[in-house]
């Protein structure tokens, strides 16, 4: 079974070998009925059970293997999808929130995670606009911050881009390692080791979800 609708297909299949090779798309997995198993890009394979659920990022080539039947759902996503996203349902926040309209703070999210890459060109200040339902007044804001701070840089008549993370700004990096001091305090104070800090940015620099 498939559905179109502009951006947005889902197919339901009996999967017993699917290869995808990577695409600007992020994919939903979900398994209704059965079980495969996943494998992204070169890692291990995952299995996922009835009622498991997946999510691939954007470019990332994945394969879907299985002995038996099965029916999975898989529902792959453009870019104009992944700002609708709710924070609540998926693992990584791949939202910009129109309830706060804090597109910096999202856009940054973006990159941070990964799903915006350096060097990829940002979508423009009236695509986005019109995407989030936010005036375009509040996107070029955020663009011109992130260009401060370093995350963004415009190329005249071509548009803006996600630029090295080794062009942020010091103060920047001074202001997020005081909000760290502070966290990492509280923490500390109810209970957290050292040790399971220490785990979990070792984790974060592997690229592992804690």
């Amino acid at each position: 079974m498939e559905q179109h609708a502009g951006d947005f297909s889902v197919t339901v299949r009996d999967v017993r070998q699917l290869t995808q090779p990577e695409s600007d798309l992020l994919t939903l997995l979900w398994v209704l009925e059965g079980s495969v198993n996943l494998a992204v890009a070169e890692g291990a394979s995952q299995p996922l059970a009835a009622d498991g659920l997946a999510i691939v990022n954007r470019n990332r080539r994945w394969s879907l293997r299985s002995a038996g039947a099965n029916a999975v759902m898989i529902l792959p996503l453009s870019a104009s999808w992944l700002a609708r996203l709710d924070n609540a349902f998926f693992a990584v926040d791949y939202q910009i929130t129109p309830r706060t309209r804090d597109a910096d703070d999202g856009l940054r999210r973006l990159m941070v995670t990964g799903v915006i890459r350096e060097g990829e060109k940002l979508p423009s200040v009236r695509a986005l606009a019109s995407s989030l339902a936010i005036n375009p007044n509040t996107i070029q804001r955020a663009y011109e911050s992130l260009e401060a701070e370093g995350y963004v840089c415009s190329v005249p008549g071509k548009g803006s881009f996600a630029a090295p993370h080794t062009g942020v700004d010091q103060g920047r990096r001074d202001s997020l390692l005081g909000r760290f001091d502070t966290v990492t305090a509280e923490l500390l104070y109810l209970g957290v080791t050292g040790e399971q800090l220490t785990s979990r940015v070792r984790a974060m620099e592997g690229g592992e979800a804690q």
